[in-house]
């Protein structure tokens, strides 16, 4: 009798495994568990992701390597009662544009961080301080505002129910650990991030259990996608994005039609469940806005990057249309300098008849520099939404309608926003960044994410309209123009379409054979620059810079332009 057949890592059931038996995956019953009149079950097999078992292999030989050499993790400079009260009240309002961070001056270790100081179900006082505090040295690389000083007195507060939920407290350490690449490599916490990742699910399902303090649960929410869509586990970071987005909506988060607090005024319900309460001061309701808006922005980024369903409604949606305001600063709201006058909602932005509520504006107007990218976002989602229904529907009057408004808006939004000087480096931009700094960064990010916008339009154009080819190639011009005015950050977006649309070109003149008075083989190389150094922080793109450089092989290699439309269709997806 011939032996059973070699099984692949897995597939073998469970009781084989156990006894180390040569199991020959029959189902249901494989033949020895039959045999033997034992109960034969298969069970899945639970790996890990190959990042963390490296990351910890790696924990593993350092400590080896310390106990060896003698060295010591870390040399206490500062004692760890230092670390917590002083942090920073605001950082920079768009350094999460940066693709280095912010360099920080990092305290020591506290020394209470020994042993298996993670399993604690309540982190030592020194350790919750120091995760917290690089996680608010960081939060704003990941645009997560929220007002520092009432969370740092919550987190102080001897009342349990005063104090932010474990949901809102754990994800902030797993963004911590991750932040903890950025700082020398003693500091390093990578290899404690599934762990905590683990805590932060378990607390927020602990939040919804007995509804406790859901506007922790919320940012919570926020915390762990970010994380995830970061980490490249773009299934896993949807999956939590659309749950807490469903469930904002539930709140009646998107409906906050003014910035002003009003006492004892309740939020616009959806249906007759309450779930929060009125807000009680000025500052909880400019943070419900804020919490709203940071949901938008994922929803956006998932459909604009990784090409999913968004989770909030659309603008065509008149049941559960947002009607909540854009989100002015956490200084306005903490200073009750809030005004009715600068309130504005999508409707504003996307009605063709008022496009002179967007962009350079009377002072007491001006959009903050998030809300830019909030409105730019929300032009390039709309115009990739767009471009897919009419490839299904194809050029219906009504949809070439709606192409050519959202093309006015575009063009309109970008007219106003203000021209963009010569930026440094943004790696050298401090935490005290001028308003005009982050202004000017502001501008920039706001002009290249429109020109995705307007791209993605003239490519949807380009069958029905002669000078559509012209105009999107002329976009791409100036977003490889605006390449050099800045080294790294804030490129991501509508870098990738125009690195599409300039593969396409070089290639249809390869294939033609013609020859053009631009260098459109130097402005590839500009955007490309860009790309690959924004691929090292933003793991999102890494999947799309390696779509880029082989479209770039192809046009060195082969020349065949027929390949080129397909690779740029994949860029816009």
């Amino acid at each position: 009798m011939s032996p059973p057949p070699m099984l692949k890592r897995g597939e073998a059931c469970a009781e084989c495994r156990r006894r180390k038996l040569r199991c020959d995956g029959a189902k249901p019953h494989c033949t020895i568990c039959v045999r033997a009149n034992r109960e034969c079950r298969y069970e899945k097999l639970v790996t890990r992701p190959v990042y963390v078992v490296l990351q910890e292999r790696l924990s593993k030989l350092e400590q080896k390597f310390r106990l060896l050499t003698g060295t010591s993790q870390v040399e206490p400079t500062t004692q760890p009662d230092q670390i917590g009260p002083a942090l920073p009240i605001q950082g920079p309002l768009l350094s999460s544009l940066s693709s280095t961070g912010v360099p920080v001056s990092m305290p020591a270790l506290p020394q209470e961080m020994a042993g298996r100081w993670f399993d604690a179900e309540v982190l030592a006082p020194p350790i919750r301080d120091y995760l917290i505090n690089v996680f608010v040295q960081h939060h704003d690389n990941i645009h997560f505002w929220f007002h520092i000083p009432t969370f740092m007195a919550r987190i102080h507060s001897s009342d349990p129910q005063e104090q932010p939920h474990p949901a809102l407290v754990e994800s902030m350490y797993l963004l911590a650990c991750y932040f903890s690449s950025r700082m020398p490599e003693s500091h390093s916490l990578m290899h404690h991030e599934e762990h905590f990742l683990a805590r932060a699910r378990r607390a927020l399902m602990e939040s919804l259990s007995f509804s406790d303090r859901l506007m922790d649960f919320l940012r919570g929410s926020i915390l762990v996608t970010a994380y995830l869509f970061m980490r490249g586990r773009f299934l896993e970071g949807y999956h939590v994005h659309c749950g807490a987005a469903r469930f904002a909506l539930s709140c009646g988060l998107h409906r906050i039609r003014s910035s002003l607090y009003v006492p004892n005024s309740p939020l616009p319900m959806s249906t007759n469940l309450v779930l929060l309460a009125p807000a009680t001061s000025q500052i909880e309701l400019g943070e419900r806005i804020t919490t709203f808006w940071m949901i938008y922005a994922w929803d956006k980024i998932s459909s604009v990057i990784a090409g999913f369903v968004g989770a909030l409604p659309t603008d065509s949606d008149q049941i559960d249309a947002i009607e909540t305001v854009f989100p002015r600063s956490m200084e306005e709201y903490e200073k009750g300098d809030v005004r009715a006058s600068n309130d504005q909602t999508l409707k504003d932005l996307l009605d063709a008849g008022r496009l002179t509520l967007t962009g350079r504006e009377p002072s007491q107007h001006q959009d903050i520099p998030w809300t830019i990218v909030l409105k730019a976002l929300t032009l390039l989602e709309r115009a990739t939404r767009l471009g897919a229904t009419c490839r299904i529907q194809g050029p219906t009057p009504s949809n070439l309608l709606s192409l050519r408004q959202l093309e006015a808006i575009s063009n309109q939004f970008k007219a106003n926003l203000p021209a963009v000087s010569s930026l440094a480096p943004i790696d050298t931009l401090a935490s005290d960044a001028s308003l005009a700094e982050l202004s000017n960064l502001a501008a920039f990010v706001g002009h290249t994410i429109t020109l995705g916008a307007l791209m993605e339009i003239q490519q949807t154009l380009v069958n029905v309209d002669d000078q559509a080819y012209d105009t999107r190639l002329a976009c791409a011009k100036s977003m490889a123009g605006l390449a050099t005015t800045i080294k790294d950050g804030g490129f991501q977006n509508g870098s990738l379409i125009s690195a599409g649309v300039l593969i396409q070109h070089i290639g249809l003149q390869q294939a033609q054979d013609t020859v053009s008075a631009d260098d459109y083989e130097s402005l590839l190389t500009n955007i490309v620059s860009a790309l690959e150094k924004l691929s090292v922080t933003f793991p999102t793109l890494v999947h799309q810079f390696k779509q880029v450089q082989q479209a770039m092989g192809r046009i060195s290699g082969s020349g065949e332009a027929g390949a080129f439309e397909a690779d740029f269709v994949d860029f816009d997806a």
